[in-house]
């Protein structure tokens, strides 16, 4: 099994976990609590990768724009074994792929060019939090953990022998803050989340009428903020029914080395700096089993 593989097959464990774990709960030591959640999500957002100093016209040497749109399965597992901490373990994984068009220009290109691409997306989180103050249905808290989001988009270029493939992978260490409130009907959940630390490795793969261009990125200086909300209504005792949303923005800048066939001018082909962003909402449907 492929690590890929191994990886999709945990964040549908967990998924599947955030659904059912409640069953369990009743065997968990007295004291300890689960919240699990099940949601159906929509992501949409932009994404931009582009040099910023290339010596040689075009300006950009590589630029790529996506707007991705893609529904997505989440499932959330939250563990508390006592007044003052809990943990949390998460994960997300796209469904009911559809192509997107991608904008484009190489150096070889004189033209921006759009192409036809499939995005896939996963993630996984792994959190902890600090219960700073709680008491009359509010909860305050300091949460830091760690977070991989991964994009991949792959298609056809126009051609037999044509192939585009490019892949994002973030690395988020990050810390933040989160505020609950529960009440007998109705409970909402506001959380901010930062990252000065996190990076993101891409690498970007065109094949096409001949040329070969590649891009192997590495960007590490910049960060990420992230809101996110949720409000639920309770179905019964221990089962609530609501609205997540989030919104997350990310800046950061770096380094490649690059290479083409035909080569480009010698100038072009040494290392180039790189500046990527990406803005990403979500907002969906979400289900909570609570013991």
């Amino acid at each position: 099994m492929s690590a890929g593989v191994a990886i999709k097959s945990l964040i549908i464990l967990v998924t599947l976990l955030a659904a059912v774990s409640g069953v369990y709960a009743q065997a968990l030591p007295a004291g300890m609590g689960v919240d699990s959640s099940f949601r159906a999500q929509y992501v949409f957002g932009n994404q931009l990768v582009r040099s910023v100093d290339s010596p040689v016209p075009p300006t950009d040497a590589l630029k790529i724009e996506y707007s991705p749109r893609i529904p997505v399965l989440a499932g959330t597992v939250e563990v508390s074994p006592g007044q003052l901490f809990s943990g949390r373990v998460a994960g997300a994984l796209s469904i009911l792929e559809s192509d997107t068009s991608s904008n484009r220009t190489v150096a070889a290109d004189a033209e921006p060019v759009d192409w036809r691409v499939r995005p896939e997306f996963w993630s996984w989180e792994a959190a902890g939090l600090l219960h700073l103050s709680s008491g009359g249905g509010y909860r305050f808290s300091f949460t830091a953990g760690y977070r991989r989001d991964r994009w991949l988009f792959r298609g056809p270029a126009p051609g037999e022998s044509s192939r585009l493939r490019d892949n994002f992978t973030s690395s988020i260490p990050f810390i933040g803050l989160q505020t609950c409130m529960a009440f007998p009907w109705w409970r909402s959940r506001f959380e901010v989340l930062g990252s000065p630390f996190m990076s993101m490795r891409s690498s970007h793969s065109l094949r096409i009428a001949g040329t070969s261009v590649d891009q192997q990125v590495e960007a590490d200086k910049g960060g990420l903020v992230e809101f996110r909300m949720e409000g639920s209504v309770g179905m019964t005792a221990a089962c609530w029914v609501g609205l997540f949303a989030s919104y997350s923005y990310q800046e950061l800048y770096g380094e490649s080395v690059g290479g083409s066939t035909p080569p480009l001018p010698p100038a072009a082909t040494q290392a180039l700096k790189f500046y990527t962003r990406e803005n990403r909402s979500v907002v969906g449907l979400t289900v909570n089993v609570v013991f």
